[in-house]
């Protein structure tokens, strides 16, 4: 059979409407296939996610997550059955967005609602300012204050821990007075002894932190701080001793 030329002598160029209408179907199922191994993954996230946060104690996020992972999964199965049913209808594709988004939309207030992280900050004393003790003659320890802000919604078990640390040793000493973790927070602290007492030329470093009593227990003394497991901690004031009284 002659190949059709056009009119000056060039052979005339296939038909490219054929073959761009064969490759579609193809692309558009390679897509798809991408597009609900997206959903697959995101899913499993949703899921996770849904599993640890149900236990934050806070019904309203909890509820969200399971919400979008129910979306999430019932949109999966939609994939599914448009894969093997090579349902690629309009109307399902559109059902199919609008799923997902709703369904990442309330994953996303899900994580607005997440409870900030907590904070625990000593807002007097400042470093290098100087502390008068109050000495107590019976234990011979001299007693100050602290005063600072404590952030946490998460767990109203937690409680601030004063740790003291003289400048000349490697432990902190563990206050066993913890106070609750409030937006002002205000706990004594005691440094020094009978047989070690407090004296005005002594520097002593002292940290707060967010812990729960059962980690404390009866641990009076250690070197890591990280073993007592911290949800937050302050920065390390450092204080010289100016008077004993």
């Amino acid at each position: 059979m002659a190949t059709k030329t056009r009119r000056f002598g060039q052979p005339e160029k296939p038909n490219s409407k054929t073959n761009v209408s064969a490759i579609l179907p193809m692309t558009d199922h390679i897509v798809t296939i991408l597009t609900y191994l997206g959903i697959t993954f995101s899913s499993i996230v949703t899921v996770l996610n849904t599993f640890t946060n149900l236990h934050t104690g806070i019904p309203t996020r909890g509820a969200i997550y399971v919400l979008a992972t129910t979306l999430l999964l019932g949109m999966w199965y939609a994939g599914f059955n448009s894969l093997t049913k090579r349902d690629n209808s309009i109307a399902t594709r559109v059902l199919g967005s609008v799923m997902i988004t709703i369904a990442v939309s309330l994953g996303g207030v899900g994580e607005m609602l997440q409870a900030p992280s907590p904070t625990l900050t000593i807002t007097n004393p400042t470093t290098n300012q100087g502390l008068d003790l109050e000495l107590d003659p019976k234990s011979g320890a001299g007693k100050f204050s602290v005063h600072g802000i404590c952030q946490s919604s998460s767990d109203p078990a937690l409680r601030v821990y004063l740790l003291l640390k003289p400048e000349d040793s490697s432990k902190w000493y563990i206050q066993q007075l913890p106070v609750e973790c409030q937006k002002l927070w205000t706990a004594s602290g005691w440094y020094g002894s009978k047989l070690h007492p407090p004296k005005a030329d002594h520097t002593i470093n002292v940290r707060a932190i967010l812990a729960k009593p059962e980690d404390i227990g009866k641990t009076t003394e250690i070197e890591r701080i990280a073993e007592l497991k911290p949800v937050a901690q302050s920065d390390t004031v450092t204080l010289p001793i100016l008077t004993v009284k």
